[in-house]
């Protein structure tokens, strides 16, 4: 469900010109090649009670509040040395991400439809007259006194530097932080990171190829403590037909862990996009086949229905919608006893003031 930080976040990289591959018409990172996907078979329904409370203090800080049942209390705020003027009417987040991948294929000079074009700071601007620096922080502690925060720069308009981390007090979960340097063009897009969960060093880098609907990448990754290193490579299809209809094709694989992954994604009807997902191990034979759906009335695109079922993980439903200044949001999860190893079930809904 919607999190209003976290979608003033996203905001706040789109200005800049860092945004995901559909917000800015450019190839987005090798990470992100699948998120079409994602936002369909594998997005996590609310599994408790939680209300929130998201304001903009300013043009340039925004905070947010949460409490729920049965301990999540969260401050948090989000500091942008640029503008940020985000829409008084927000769509729920995951409605926004599968209408801009799928729903509503955009021109390469045009502006999501998700994105309110009065608010003019959201769009960012050419990158002759984006400044050449821009800084961004987000922080956020919770009741058991952990902390999350992240730091973010520009360096000119190609490239921007990215530290983030966790300070817990919890032996389960340790501290740690990442850090990430990202150089953009509009055909191809690379990174290196950082993490120091395990001394993880990796890169990886994502191309258009010419002339046609296809993108490839791969990524490289050596973990220091455990002496050994990791490759994965993929590509994509993506296709607009017209008249609204986006296809999204992914493949992915792991040579060395044996790991296979296929998706696809379409929009069948206006507003009702569907997808398929499919993983297998070479090594252990282990498989997963997930389905889901997004619908999302054509005269009501505020209100959002989502459902997905996978061989492993069971059945989820989110339901979806805003209320004058209010988003709320149902969900239920179950298992429908297909794997004993994952017992868990839930029915959960949030609240979201804004």
């Amino acid at each position: 469900m919607k999190d209003f930080l976290a979608d003033a976040l996203r905001h706040a990289f789109y200005a800049v010109g860092f945004g995901g591959e559909y917000e800015s018409r450019e190839i987005g990172l090798y990470s992100d090649m699948c998120v079409a996907a994602r936002t369909v078979v594998a997005f996590n329904p609310p599994s408790s009670a939680t209300i929130s409370v998201g304001k903009s203090v300013s043009s340039k800080l925004k905070s947010a509040y949460s409490i729920g049942i049965p301990s999540v209390r969260s401050v948090g705020f989000l500091y942008t040395s640029h503008d940020l003027l985000l829409a008084s009417r927000h769509r729920p987040e995951s409605m926004s991400i599968f209408e801009r991948e799928v729903v509503s294929p955009c021109g390469e000079n045009s502006v999501p439809e998700s994105v309110d074009p009065s608010a003019s700071t959201v769009a960012p601007e050419s990158r002759d007259q984006r400044p050449d620096y821009n800084s961004i922080a987000y922080g956020r502690i919770f009741e058991d006194y952990r902390l999350e925060a992240l730091v973010a720069q520009t360096l000119g308009k190609k490239d921007i530097v990215i530290a983030s981390g966790i300070s817990a007090w919890s032996p389960e979960k340790p501290s740690h932080i990442e850090a990430q340097y990202i150089h953009k063009e509009k055909d191809w897009c690379a990174d290196v990171t950082y993490s120091s969960v395990d001394s993880v060093i990796g890169t990886s880098c994502m191309v258009k190829v010419p002339y046609t609907n296809w993108s490839a990448g791969g990524e490289v990754i050596y973990t220091h403590s455990e002496r050994s290193g990791g490759i994965s490579c993929g590509a994509k299809w993506n296709k607009s037909h017209g008249g609204g209809v986006n296809s999204i094709l992914t493949f992915l694989s792991n040579p060395m862990m044996g790991f296979l992954n296929t998706t696809y994604t379409s929009t069948i009807r206006k507003n009702w996009v569907m997808t398929t997902s499919y993983d297998f191990n070479t090594y252990s034979y282990n498989s997963d086949l997930a389905v889901g759906m997004a619908y999302s009335p054509v005269d009501n695109s505020s209100r959002l229905m989502k459902i997905h079922f996978s061989t492993t993980r069971g059945l989820s439903l989110l339901l979806e919608g805003q209320f004058q200044q209010a988003i709320v949001g149902l969900g239920v999860m179950t298992n429908l006893g297909l794997n004993k190893a994952i017992q868990k079930q839930s029915i959960g809904f949030e609240v979201q003031f804004l």
